[in-house]
């Protein structure tokens, strides 16, 4: 038996960790998608331990499900983190120290690694004293007002530092051209006492240096549709303003500002989300059209496919937060 060709395959393996309270067709695709590409294990954490997302996704080959109820945050941090942030890296670290890979990289539900194949072979080339592998992140846009699925769209790389910003008005909202984060994510190597935070690892508190991916990247659905965004950015909003540095950034800040001051007028916000989301016109010379399709993984893991049109995505947001969704 070739011992040496098993230890190369674990040494190459990678597993997937998310905190997830998303719909369940963004939660379904996004599983499909990562063991289509060659995820070896998935361990989904559900923010709402009654979510029914629960059941189907326990089904799919290689997925851990685990309710984060009472129970669990009791163990794991005393009480439940009030952060966001917080949660999202004590999870992932309890994952990465049990996890029988090689390797860990970290998502959020609306992020997906592309192109899907590849990935292994990139970490078996790095040096044995690569600590972590940098992905890049592109960010979906809209390329029009309306989409007729949730993963239409371009997709638009971070600008260089530093550069000056064409549109004064939109760039107090972004970070480097995009409304989420430009930082990209962390796929870690397995074995090393780290903490993964949602965009890099930590070792002894400090961000180790990394080796950056030559090809592969996240792309990033900040807002699988306008509705999808503003009631992300609401409920942002709901924590104290003195929470949100603690886990945003200076632009998204500056967006739970405007939407706070504007949440009773729902075309002020539809129009604060198209100024920023929809790249038209001389806006779009930047969006990237990339063959990016979860359709086929679906099929090939779950029974029925879940539906990915954007009207019925919306009515589920509806039904599940009303109150948000009034005028919207």
């Amino acid at each position: 038996m070739d011992r040496g060709g098993e230890s190369d395959a674990r040494e190459t393996a990678w597993s997937v960790v998310m905190l997830a309270r998303e719909p369940a067709p963004l939660v379904l695709a996004n599983l499909a998608w990562h063991l289509a590409a060659g995820a070896k294990a998935v361990h989904l954490y559900l923010d709402d331990p009654r979510d029914p997302v629960a059941e189907a996704a326990a089904a799919l080959p290689n997925v851990t499900v685990i309710r984060c109820d009472r129970a669990f945050w009791q163990r794991l941090a005393g009480n439940r983190p009030a952060l966001q942030t917080r949660r999202q890296s004590l999870v992932a670290t309890e994952a990465y120290r049990a996890t029988a890979t090689g390797w860990m990289l970290h998502l959020d539900a609306d992020e997906f690694l592309w192109p899907a194949t590849g990935l292994a072979a990139a970490l078996g080339q790095m040096p044995p004293s690569a600590q972590w592998l940098h992905l890049p992140v592109r960010e979906r846009c809209f390329l029009g007002p309306d989409t007729q699925t949730l993963f239409d769209g371009g997709f638009l790389a971070p600008l260089p530092q530093g550069t000056p910003p064409a549109d004064p008005e939109r760039a107090r909202y972004l970070a480097r051209g995009l409304t989420a984060h430009a930082a990209g994510k962390g796929c870690t190597r397995c074995g090393q006492d780290a903490e993964l935070l949602p965009h890099a690892p930590r070792l002894r508190g400090e961000r180790p240096p990394s080796e950056r991916a030559a090809q592969a990247r996240i792309l990033h659905f900040d807002g699988l549709t306008r509705l999808h965004w503003l009631l992300k950015l609401l409920r942002y909003a709901d924590h104290p303003p003195g929470q949100w540095e603690r886990f945003l950034g200076a632009h998204r800040q500056a967006q739970l500002h405007y939407v706070r001051a504007h949440r009773h007028d729902p075309g002020a916000l539809r129009a604060f989300h198209d100024m920023l989301k929809c790249c038209m016109g001389d806006k779009g010379g930047r969006a990237e059209k990339l063959a990016f399709d979860p359709v086929p993984a679906m099929r090939r893991y779950l029974t029925p496919v879940p539906g990915i049109d954007s009207a019925g995505f919306d009515e589920m947001l509806r039904r599940a937060d009303p109150e948000r969704c009034v005028g919207l």
